[in-house]
């Protein structure tokens, strides 16, 4: 199965497999996908024609049509029937670059790694989780006497079936998504003992500046008035020392000015800190007038001013319309100041030689 090329024929397999099932997961009309080992490989099924489904651990007999699939080899219009039960494979321990390569695609495999956010909690619970650098979503079912959220930062040892994602049309490869079945897969090694809000609030800037004891993958704490947001996605954050950028799923929303804290995992993206994966907590504290405050561009190339609320002064050279901001480019400073998004600009605006001397906001 896993030799069998995209131009091979579909088969029928006549002869019954007896593999055990490692993972079953309900999904639409068309069936369940359930990923079934054959020493030494695995393959999976779906489009099934018979209930109830089977779950992992159970030994089954299965006939149906070979077929190269999508990405990798799968058994389409499988049957199948119970035979009784059996233990799972042994995990393979594997490189976390194998794994996301997607060369382990319907492998019952071991991984390491910590915890970095809680992105759904039903009917599994599913976990983006980080490994040697690389980002990877794990579902598991529901764990008894545990809080999914208490487990953010945690460090895990994780034993399930690997899930490659792909773009049926191109046959290649989107992402991987590991399958935990069984709550004692999923190993909890160490955990954060320390409570997020209760730690010291850093300043702002601090981040990225040296500290005795600091460690990437520890959460830190911060506080600051809202100065941007886009729902979903990041909320910029300005305190007395400067601003910061912090990204968030989290779709709640802020008033420009009020007063949040953030708990997450400090990090640099193009040498420039940045807090991932955060959590907000709402304050008493009163709603700030935010303005922005005046920039060159010197202080820019510098390097200053980064994920501030800032205003610059010049003359606008092109504007184009643009969705949902429009993107120009202007000189100030007697220097080109490179194309940006501005947002509130009015379309007059919009010129195809040197225009008169505009101000406009930007977060940089």
């Amino acid at each position: 199965m896993q030799l069998m090329s995209f131009h091979s024929p579909e088969k029928k397999l006549g002869d019954g497999m007896y593999p055990s099932v490692v993972w079953s997961r309900q999904r639409n009309h068309n069936g369940a996908r359930r990923f079934l080992p054959k020493t030494p490989r695995r393959v999976f099924s779906r489009r099934t024609v018979i209930k109830p489904q089977p779950s992992p651990g159970d030994l089954v007999e299965i006939t149906g049509i070979s077929h190269p699939g999508g990405y990798a080899p799968f058994i389409s219009y499988a049957h199948w029937a119970k035979l009784g039960t059996a233990r799972l494979p042994v995990a393979k321990p594997v490189a976390i670059e194998q794994l996301m390569a997607g060369t382990e695609d319907g492998q019952r495999v071991e991984i390491s790694g910590m915890i970095r956010s809680v992105v759904g909690e039903k009917p599994v619970w599913a976990f983006e989780v980080i490994s040697g650098g690389h980002r990877l979503k794990v579902n598991v079912p529901p764990l008894k006497d545990t809080d999914p959220q208490k487990l953010v930062g945690a460090s895990v040892r994780l034993q399930g079936t690997a899930s490659a994602v792909f773009s049926g049309q191109l046959r290649q490869l989107i992402r991987v998504v590991l399958h935990v079945p069984f709550q004692s897969d999923f190993i909890v090694e160490k955990t954060d003992p320390s409570e997020p809000f209760g730690e010291p609030v850093l300043p702002l800037n601090s981040l990225g500046q040296f500290g005795s004891g600091r460690e990437l993958g520890k959460r830190v704490h911060v506080r600051g008035a809202v100065t941007y947001q886009r729902p979903g996605e990041d909320v910029f954050l300005r305190d007395a020392t400067g601003g910061l950028q912090v990204k968030s799923s989290q779709l709640v929303t802020f008033t420009p000015g009020e007063v949040v804290e953030a708990v997450g995992f400090w990090d640099f993206e193009q040498s420039l800190p940045v807090l991932q994966d955060a959590v907000f907590r709402k304050t008493d504290e009163p709603i700030q007038k935010v303005e922005p405050k005046p920039a060159t561009i010197g202080e820019l190339q510098a390097g200053y001013r980064h994920a501030d609320l800032i205003r610059l002064q010049g003359r606008c050279w092109i504007a184009s319309n643009g969705v949902p901001a429009r993107r120009m480019a202007a000189w100030t400073d007697n220097q080109p100041f490179l194309p940006c998004k501005a947002e509130g600009l009015c379309s007059r605006w919009k010129r195809s030689r040197p225009g008169p001397t505009r101000r406009w906001r930007r977060f940089l």
